[in-house]
């Protein structure tokens, strides 16, 4: 085990300050998620509320004869837009409801741990509550 003299390792400080700001970056990417989701989710209402004033005028128009040519067509395009909202905001629902669970699972993770052991025993070996000896009970 001489080769293993010279191994330096950082201080448990610049270790925890490293992952802070590895988590933090990863926060902010969920941020930046949750951002483009409700960026597109406001796109596509207001194109859902076009569509659905279009329809009704669409649909008096038609029920009053005074629509033109190729009103049934123009008609079925907005009912498959307005169906085609609905399935996409329920993804993107799903989408944020996922980024959000994922941010609990970060916070979780990254909330203090008590010390099983104190740090003046760790690096002593011996039996493990078991009695075994194992990987870092073996003397």
């Amino acid at each position: 085990m001489a080769f293993l003299v010279g191994l330096k390792l950082r201080g448990p400080d610049r270790d925890r300050q490293t992952d802070a700001r590895r988590f933090a970056e990863l926060q902010t990417s969920f941020d930046h998620v949750s951002a483009a989701i409700e960026a597109e989710r406001s796109g596509l209402h207001r194109r859902y509320e076009a569509a659905t004033v279009d329809a009704a005028f669409l649909a008096e128009a038609m029920e009053n004869d005074e629509a033109g040519g190729g009103s049934s067509s123009r008609m079925d395009g907005l009912a498959a837009t307005i169906s085609g909202y609905h399935r996409r905001v329920e993804e993107l629902r799903r989408q944020q409801a996922l980024v959000d669970e994922l941010r609990v699972v970060v916070a979780n993770f990254t909330e203090p741990k008590p010390q099983a052991v104190d740090d003046a025993s760790a690096g002593q070996a011996g039996p493990g509550r078991d009695g075994q000896f194992g990987p870092g009970n073996s003397r």
